[in-house]
């Protein structure tokens, strides 16, 4: 919803705000929690989902707050469909020292609890806490999956799960560290510059994800900011190559705008500056943003980039902008001293199977996906099945995530226990890879050839 200006309306302006209130869509609770859940997917992009299912991207961040917090007796805007429990899982420790018998012992005595049947309706949404000795806690949004639905509906409710991981802690701790310092300054009353993060992570990382959450969370936040701002942003993807200019106009469509492609740089990028001043918004996510910068050489760039630092750097309404992409952006912020002091780095790395918990990711996920639909993982939660599904996805992140949706997604309903041979059988399906090339298969599986589609050949 826009802010109103100081000025009067108009009886005809009030008469077609009426008249746009009570023609407005109602949704129900199932519509509100299927919107909620495809922007959890990460499929498209919020404003994207916004856009398709003509709402405002403040509307689905509501949605999505009423909908985590749902739960008790239930909730007067989701009724009995939402659920909130809590309880601990052991962590699995590869056989390591110091594994966390009481946190154990703790977990066997919370399963004991049970839920009430008729307290789990359409959905039930979960919060389950990892507790290892390091006291990490990892916090995982789950909805429970019948067997027997389609593999398409098991597949798109998997895709929706998401696990916070300690890089959700890490991103967060960064971007926490940022609107702090733009709250201060304006606080002070005084100019001050903005500032902010830019999130490299190589493709299939989880990046976009991850970022897309960590905005969710601190939109949750209770309260205002301290200076009495609402927490408002907008964040949008750059689909291909393209210019400052046709970005410009592509922020302006995503903020509910038209303008004539005939108008300047500066006019457009001036008039996207006045809406977000307006809307009250003061944060810009620019996702996929190596795109940006792919077709443009030297002269160019750094055009782009003394336009970025003047948005965060603006007397009237600093921006604080958070760019992400592929690691070879952070070499465009490096080109210009200014703007590298005024962002903060996080590189997302790839899964690292050697350090010590390096394989929890992993193991957090399959767990949570068992917790889902009820399959048993007995036989596949060891350490070298997790070494194996890392070097045959390249160490990435959303890769593995993708592959183990496929897994559960496509286990046949009277197969109840999750198995070596099945992950051959959809890893040679996915790859096309003979089996002296599967990496479930092969002994010495660092002797695959991971990185190339094989058809069988």
């Amino acid at each position: 919803m826009r802010q109103t200006t100081g000025t009067r309306k108009s009886p005809v302006e009030k008469l077609v705000k009426d008249i746009k209130r009570a023609a407005r869509k109602q949704y129900s609770s199932e519509e509100k929690i299927r919107i909620v859940l495809d922007g959890l997917r990460g499929e498209d992009s919020i404003s994207e989902l916004c856009r398709r299912e003509g709402i405002s991207q403040g509307i689905y961040y509501k949605w999505s707050k009423d909908f985590m917090e749902a739960g008790g007796a239930g909730s007067p805007k989701y009724g009995d469909h939402c659920r909130t429990i809590s309880r601990p899982y052991p962590r699995r420790q590869f056989g390591r020292k110091g594994s966390s018998q009481a946190g154990i012992k703790q977990a066997e005595e919370v399963a004991q609890s049970r839920i009430k049947e008729d307290q789990i309706k359409k959905f039930s949404w979960r919060a389950l806490f990892w507790k290892t000795q390091r006291k990490r806690t990892f916090l995982m949004s789950l909805i429970d999956i019948p067997r027997h639905l389609s593999p398409v509906r098991r597949r798109s409710m998997l895709k929706s799960l998401y696990f916070n991981m300690p890089r959700a802690e890490e991103i967060d701790a960064i971007l926490t560290m940022v609107v702090d310092d733009y709250d201060a300054g304006v606080l002070t009353g005084e100019h001050y510059e903005g500032n902010g993060m830019v999130v490299v992570g190589e493709s299939h990382s989880g990046k976009t994800r991850e970022i897309d959450q960590a905005l969710i969370r601190m939109g949750e936040k209770d309260g205002s900011l301290e200076c009495g701002r609402e927490r408002r942003f907008i964040q949008f993807a750059l689909d291909g190559e393209t210019t400052w200019k046709a970005m410009g106009l592509q922020v302006v469509k995503e903020l509910g705008y038209e303008m004539a492609p005939c108008c300047t740089e500066h006019v457009i990028w001036s008039k996207i500056r006045k809406i977000l001043q307006a809307d009250g918004i003061w944060l810009l996510h620019i996702d996929e943003c190596q795109h940006m910068f792919q077709t443009l050489g030297l002269n160019e760039t750094k055009k782009v980039i003394n336009s970025i630092k003047t948005f965060m750097k603006h007397r009237d309404w600093p921006i604080v902008i958070v760019l992400s992409g592929i690691p070879e952006l952070l070499d465009k912020v490096n080109l210009d001293p200014q703007l590298r002091n005024l962002i903060t780095p996080y590189y997302l790395h790839p899964l690292d199977p050697l350090a010590e918990d390096g394989l929890d990711e992993i193991d957090t996920v399959l767990c949570g996906f068992s917790k889902a639909t009820g399959i048993g993982i007995d036989a596949v939660r060891k350490e070298d099945v997790f070494m194996r599904i890392c070097y045959g996805h390249g160490n990435m992140y959303g890769r593995v995530f993708r592959f183990l949706v496929d897994v559960f997604a496509s286990l046949p309903v009277d197969q109840s226990e999750l198995t070596v041979e099945f992950l051959a059988d959809r890893y040679a399906l996915k790859t096309g890879c003979i089996p002296g090339h599967n990496v479930f298969l092969r002994d010495d599986y660092h002797g695959c050839d991971v990185d190339a589609l094989m058809a069988g050949m």
